[in-house]
């Protein structure tokens, strides 16, 4: 005589409707990881934006030798070193762009960008320079520095302006993910900087939980599929640095940048950009103060873009904007005049705050 168990007096349909939705659950959950899997191995380009592809080094990077369109029909382009700049002129002398998407041109055409800008200020004035954008869209400034180390012996620079966009890149520094992409995460130790993600996996959770999963128009099946990859995000290791170790970190980035202007013997200037709320609330934010606080300790030569923008009429700063974040064409235009006349004032920048 075999032993009751607590399921006998559960009746048989019910049995199989509770199997069936776990067998359900458990099906779609392998659906959408080998579908993701199947992605990241086949994607070559639009990792984090349409311009770039995976790499294991930095996350994403540039796709080199590129034209696309974008952003209404506009022209979106790369050298063959992945810059959004024509190819590189050996004859001339560099000015380097560094950035995210602000310094990028997010939303704009090649020839709208502020480093185009900026070229055609220098061409007017014959000058012998080039203005090479190494902006990518979404990084972090350990990301910058990786970025720019990577192409310096190619493009050794007269000038760097490093734009920082007070928003986001604290964030997308002190995180090892970034609009759920996987990417770089410097700590310190002995006085060192060390990048505890050194070796990125194009399959990581955090990676395949970013994927576009394919669309089902039956919303029980679609909020599956949303679930399912929040639970892939949160499997993932998702590290963040602290507060203290986040301000010594950042600082010793900045150093590094620093010590690649000294030894090319190049003009650095940092840029503090805003977002268009804090001009709004005639405050910058948060994440603008932090990185002034690191530069004045510094004493690295930094221009304060909140404080040259409060005092400009709202309607020319509604006009600078495009989405509150990036510059359009005309802000772009308006940003360049501004690096333009401070690079033309000296040689070396007084370690000072601009404006």
């Amino acid at each position: 005589m075999t032993r009751p168990t607590r399921f006998d007096n559960i009746p048989g349909w019910l049995l199989l409707i509770t199997a069936t939705v776990f067998l359900f659950i458990f099906f779609w959950i392998a659906i959408v990881i080998a579908f993701g899997a199947w992605n990241a191995s086949v994607r070559n380009d639009a990792w984090h934006d349409p311009n770039t592809r995976f790499d294991s080094e930095l996350g994403w990077a540039p796709i080199p030798s590129r034209s696309i369109k974008s952003f209404g029909n506009k022209t979106v382009s790369s050298n063959s070193l992945g810059f959004r700049s024509p190819e590189v002129d050996p004859a001339k002398k560099y000015i380097l762009i560094v950035g995210d998407s602000v310094a990028w041109g997010y939303g704009v055409g090649d020839d709208e960008t502020m480093s185009a800008y900026l070229q055609k200020r220098y061409v007017k004035d014959g000058e012998n320079v080039q203005v090479l954008n190494l902006g990518v869209s979404g990084y972090g400034i350990d990301q910058y520095v990786m970025w720019m180390k990577r192409n310096i012996d190619r493009t050794p620079p007269s000038a760097i302006i490093v734009v920082l966009c007070t928003s986001n890149d604290v964030d997308d520094t002190i995180n090892n993910f970034a609009n759920r992409k996987s990417k770089p995460l410097f700590t310190m130790s002995g006085g060192q900087l060390h990048n505890i993600n050194g070796r990125i996996s194009k399959y990581s959770w955090m990676n395949l939980s970013s994927f576009y999963y394919p669309y089902v128009k039956i919303p029980i099946v679609w909020r599956l599929q949303e679930t399912i990859s929040g639970l892939l995000f949160r499997m993932s290791h998702k590290l963040i640095l602290k507060y203290d170790p986040a301000r010594v970190v950042i600082g010793a980035l900045f150093d590094e940048i620093y010590k690649i202007s000294m030894e090319h013997d190049s003009e650095l200037l940092f840029v503090l950009v805003p977002p268009e709320d804090d001009l709004e609330n005639h405050v910058p934010n948060y994440g603008f103060r932090f990185l002034a606080q690191i530069l004045v300790h510094k004493k690295y030569a930094h221009l304060n873009y909140f404080n040259l923008l409060k005092y400009q009429p709202k309607e020319l700063r509604d006009k600078l904007y495009k989405d509150g974040y990036h510059f359009t064409s005309l802000g772009n235009a308006f940003f360049a005049n501004v690096i333009y006349s401070y690079l033309g004032k000296s040689k070396k920048f007084n370690a000072a705050v601009l404006f």
